[in-house]
């Protein structure tokens, strides 16, 4: 499982991490704002099973190959966006899976 996030959502949350850096740089001397990290992400969970389904849903010929996950993988990973949410007032606006599936069928119909 994987939290996805649409990329204009991760671009809205980069600006409004400038937007503060900026603030804090130009108005508050000595505050340490360098070394804070951010975490942007999605906080819809996805397996890849489900995302897989995405796809054969519009695309009915496709062929999955299931594999074992490598012993290395992660089995779950998200980001915890709490500090975004509470210092930027950010969190994703747009649903990943109604997004994704917008994309799917607006490629669809222009080919």
């Amino acid at each position: 499982k994987r939290g996805y996030v649409h990329i204009e959502d991760l671009v809205d949350g980069i600006f409004e991490i400038l937007k503060i850096r900026k603030f804090y740089t130009a108005f508050i001397d000595k505050i340490e704002c360098k070394n804070v990290i951010f975490n942007l992400g999605g906080n819809e969970i996805i397996s890849l099973n489900n995302l897989a389904d995405i796809f054969l849903k519009h695309f009915k010929k496709l062929k999955i190959n299931k594999l074992s996950m490598p012993i290395s993988d992660i089995k779950e990973n998200w980001a915890d966006i709490t500090r975004a949410k509470i210092s930027l007032a950010w969190k994703p606006k747009r649903n990943f899976k109604q997004e994704l599936n917008k994309i799917i069928k607006h490629e669809l119909r222009s080919k």
